[in-house]
């Protein structure tokens, strides 16, 4: 993801195999969003997706190659791992951390996708409103009786994030899709 040893084009794309994209935090948000939602369906938001994402025109394999992008070139979760955040859910303790440790105000910054990730990586390693709720989120009960385990029975609960796909369960449902209309066609 992030190098400090390449050059910014390299470290901090702007283009896949020639092709613009917008790179912005922001853009790969909302896309995470739509494709959560899928409203009018998974192919209607994955066009919607990949027109965002890509400015002008499409790479082969332009949707492997945006999922790639948006994980930052890590490897894919483990699937049997409770994720450890969600950006809606966990909005406005990223968004008070972000003002709070870096003094930069998400609702007016415009940042690449791989600067937000890096500075979200150092806002898990501090103390604040994100790292908290997550600790309490996979907070160990063990050990705790009474009033002390019902009561961080209820916060842990407070913070559960709600059922949603994951990038990974996302990827593929896109990919069966994707599948399925190459070898059938669209309805």
């Amino acid at each position: 993801m992030l190098s400090l040893s390449k050059r910014r084009c390299d470290t901090l794309p702007e283009e896949i195999d020639g092709c613009e994209i917008d790179a912005g935090f922001r853009t790969i948000l909302m896309i995470l969003r739509l494709l959560n939602e899928q409203e009018d369906g998974i192919m209607a938001a994955l066009e919607d997706a990949l027109h965002f994402f890509y400015v002008d025109e499409q790479p082969e394999d332009a949707l492997d190659k945006m999922f790639d992008f948006i994980r930052g070139g890590e490897e894919p979760e483990d699937g049997d791992e409770p994720p450890r955040m969600d950006w809606e859910f966990d909005a406005a303790e990223i968004y008070a951390d972000f003002l709070a440790i870096y003094g930069i105000d998400l609702l007016e910054s415009t940042m690449h996708w791989y600067t937000f990730l890096a500075m979200l990586g150092g806002i898990m390693a501090r103390e604040g409103a994100l790292s908290s709720k997550v600790h309490t989120r996979f907070m160990d009960l063990k050990g705790l009786k009474g009033k002390e385990l019902l009561d961080a029975q209820r916060a842990k609960d407070k913070v559960q994030i709600p059922e949603k796909l994951t990038l990974e369960e996302l990827e593929a449902e896109a990919q069966t899709a994707q599948a399925y209309e190459d070898e059938w066609g669209s309805i």
